[in-house]
């Protein structure tokens, strides 16, 4: 996911208004020093590509709750989705990483956001 996340990076890199942001599934493990020296094997930490960890709580009310991809049973995976979301935090798609047409339409949808000013 990381490479696909990269190759996005590069598409939108001219793009001041779009951020990207991974999260950690692993916080007891990646932190901001062990997130920091993965990033940089994909061109980041950048400004528009932050990589974060957090509490075990704290990450998993965001995939369960906010992001709605975390299990249901408490357990933190990696999910195998992008989330695309505006300027208003409001979640605007979900682009499965498996389907060859995720990216493209994640990209397309982008491109939507962007003549609309969402």
């Amino acid at each position: 996911m990381t490479s696909q996340m990269h190759s996005i990076q590069k598409k939108l890199k001219d793009d001041p208004d779009t951020r990207m942001v991974s999260f950690t599934v692993d916080p007891d493990r990646d932190n901001p020093a062990v997130l920091n020296a993965f990033a940089e094997k994909f061109g980041g930490p950048a400004q528009d590509w932050s990589f974060l960890t957090g509490s075990r709580d704290t990450l998993h009310h965001l995939a369960k709750d906010v992001f709605m991809v975390g299990d249901l049973v408490g357990v933190m995976d990696h999910s195998t989705k992008f989330i695309l979301v505006d300027k208003k935090r409001q979640i605007r798609g979900f682009y499965s990483t498996f389907d060859a047409e995720g990216i493209p339409t994640l990209l397309n949808d982008v491109n939507v956001l962007r003549r609309s000013r969402g």
